[in-house]
């Protein structure tokens, strides 16, 4: 039986003038589609999808690797059900269609989602199926065989006992039947739901896919899973030898399941912590910074500094990049270790100065307010980021009056997942989640002022 989940284009035709009436013409034809129907009508005869601990019986790797990943936590992660609770809310939980065909998959096919009223807490977003409260879980990707379009969740699933994976003698011993799947080995399989337009105007609001095509890596066969689902995190050796099962053959390369990211939030797994150590690693080796020049002119202190994408197969950030932020933060001590400048230093709420570069995306709702709130978008008012391959040359300066002697300039590329005026727009708890800032990499240098 299959059942095709898929948003695009068409939800965008003829529907650009923007408001909660535009959204729910859109998402109420989504739900009209044959895929989503066929969820409901044909409940009886569904194969179900399986609890994720039972794949683990025999892929104990790739579960224990998984459990702790944010694929495992798409549906119930602390910051994204904050979102989705607000978005619901302030849709009549019109967009919940559109959030979950990705976070929460099997919920949508089982018809458990949109809820029967808008969520207000966590509680509430709780569902009844072990397979459906897992997000983005084994049943579900294994059970992908091809796609109608690459953005928005537009999967074509085969709801049965057949999984499909990259290895074309797989033989599950009758618990269920084995399919080669060539779509599993392409960056596109990725895509599929890593390329988010909005659902009523078609502003792009995640591109990886787009950055990754211009990058030059995919001419070069490198795809998403060589990093993202590889523990050397692209670099050699490329492959890991293994078993795909504990009762499989000895293979050249059995892929890594921690889906490693940069955001560093995880529920309490075993594995937890090898996967923030390698998300850790993956943002350090993305980028280098170089102080090409420090100075004073003028009553200012100068600073020249090169920042380089050297490891990312897409910008610096991506994603969910109106909620992410990268910047330069810029430190200049005196011989006693004093702190005589500093740009991109954090308020007291936790806001960038504006007295350095930020890179990350701005959008703006209808009354031209900046938010975080993707379904309020009207406008991407601003999208600076750091492109595969590029260096960006930045100039950082602030007002100091320095003494003739020596200086320390520390040039640090900072990251976080999400701004406190992101947490704040949605509701969150003081004290519900901790964002760390997190220094991808540095430079330092010494400036003499006569």
């Amino acid at each position: 039986m299959l059942q095709r989940l898929t948003r695009g284009g068409r939800l965008g035709s003829g529907m650009m003038a923007l408001g909660l009436f535009a959204l729910s013409a859109a998402i109420t034809a989504l739900m009209g589609m044959p895929g989503v129907q066929d969820a409901a009508a044909q409940e009886e005869e569904e194969y179900e999808f399986l609890d994720p601990q039972m794949c683990g019986a025999c892929h104990n790797q790739q579960h224990s690797q998984w459990k702790g990943s944010l694929h495992a936590l798409a549906h119930n992660e602390a910051i994204y059900d904050r979102y989705f609770i607000q978005a619901s809310q302030e849709t009549d939980g019109e967009i919940e269609l559109f959030c979950a065909t990705c976070h929460s998959p099997i919920a949508v096919m089982n018809g458990s989602i949109p809820f029967d009223e808008p969520p207000s807490s966590p509680e509430d977003t709780v569902l009844p199926d072990k397979a459906e409260e897992t997000g983005v879980n084994c049943d579900f990707c294994h059970s992908i065989e091809d796609y109608t379009e690459l953005r928005n969740a537009g999967y074509v699933v085969d709801r049965s006992n057949v999984k499909r994976g990259p290895y074309e003698d797989a033989d599950a011993q009758g618990f269920h039947e084995s399919e080669y799947s060539e779509l599993h080995r392409t960056a596109e399989f990725c895509a599929i739901c890593h390329v988010v337009d909005h659902p009523v105007n078609g502003i792009h609001l995640e591109m990886t896919y787009q950055e990754y095509q211009e990058s030059g890596y995919p001419e070069e066969g490198i795809i998403c899973q060589d990093c993202h689902m590889n523990r050397n995190l692209g670099d050699p050796p490329y492959e890991l030898p293994g078993k795909a099962a504990m009762t499989g053959p000895e293979r050249e390369h059995v892929a890594d399941h921690y889906f490693v990211g940069p955001n560093i939030v995880f529920a309490e797994e075993t594995g937890a912590d090898e996967l923030k150590e390698l998300s850790l690693k993956l943002l350090e080796r993305a980028a280098d910074v170089e102080i090409t020049g420090a100075e004073v002119a003028d009553g200012q202190v100068v600073v020249n500094v090169d920042v380089t994408n050297k490891g990312a197969g897409h910008s610096i950030p991506s994603g969910i990049t109106e909620l992410r932020q990268v910047w330069l933060e810029v430190v200049v001590t005196d011989a006693d270790g004093n702190t005589v400048m500093h740009a991109g230093a954090l308020d007291e709420q936790g806001a960038i100065n504006d007295d350095t570069v930020i890179y990350t995306t701005i959008v703006k709702d209808a009354e031209g307010n900046a938010t975080t709130k993707f379904w309020l978008t009207e406008e991407k008012a601003s999208d600076y980021r750091i492109p595969a391959r590029t260096t960006l040359s930045e100039t950082i300066s602030a007002e100091a009056d320095l003494e003739p002697g020596e200086y320390t300039v520390t040039t640090m590329l900072q990251y976080r997942s999400v701004s406190p005026f992101g947490l704040s727009e949605v509701g969150m708890p003081e004290g519900e989640v901790t964002i760390p800032v997190i220094t991808m990499t540095s430079d330092e240098t010494t400036m003499t002022v006569e």
